[in-house]
């Protein structure tokens, strides 16, 4: 008469729980790199709607009121300053750049995941797109060239 044990074998069990712990790394740094890009895409299609929002909030055709004190991140304009949050909570407080004066306007956000330091940035000429750090400054009316 034959006996069969049943279960596994202890290297069977550390085996699959090597293989489990493995797999589980490999997909959390995957979702980390996720949640960046998601972030980014999140920044572009704001800053698309901030472009909407402060054409229509221009008095008179001028921008220098558009942004609080022409030169600071912050609006009068209810709908522009709630876009202008929502870019915050996506790339994080301090990684953005506003200016205006009463012929153009521009805003910029620091990008999540592409290179450290880059900038997304947009303005009333219709530039849009990713900017090296070096050329935001704090008072931007425009986005500089690539």
């Amino acid at each position: 008469m034959k006996t069969f044990t049943r279960g596994f074998t202890l290297i069977e069990l550390l085996v699959v729980i090597a293989i489990i712990g493995i797999l589980s790394s490999v997909v959390l740094v995957s979702l980390g790199s996720a949640r960046s890009k998601g972030k980014d895409a999140g920044i572009q299609e704001q800053l698309s709607s901030l472009r909407s929002a402060v054409e229509l909030a221009a008095d008179g055709g001028s921008y220098a009121t558009i942004f609080t004190g022409g030169n600071t991140w912050g609006s009068s304009n209810a709908n522009v300053q709630a876009i202008l949050t929502g870019i915050t909570a996506q790339s994080g407080s301090g990684n953005q750049v506003a200016g205006s004066n009463a012929t153009a306007w521009a805003a910029a956000a620091r990008s999540a995941t592409s290179t450290p330091g880059n900038w997304y940035c947009i303005d009333s000429t219709g530039a849009n797109g990713l900017r090296a750090a070096a050329s935001i400054s704090g008072t931007i009316t425009a986005c500089p060239a690539n």
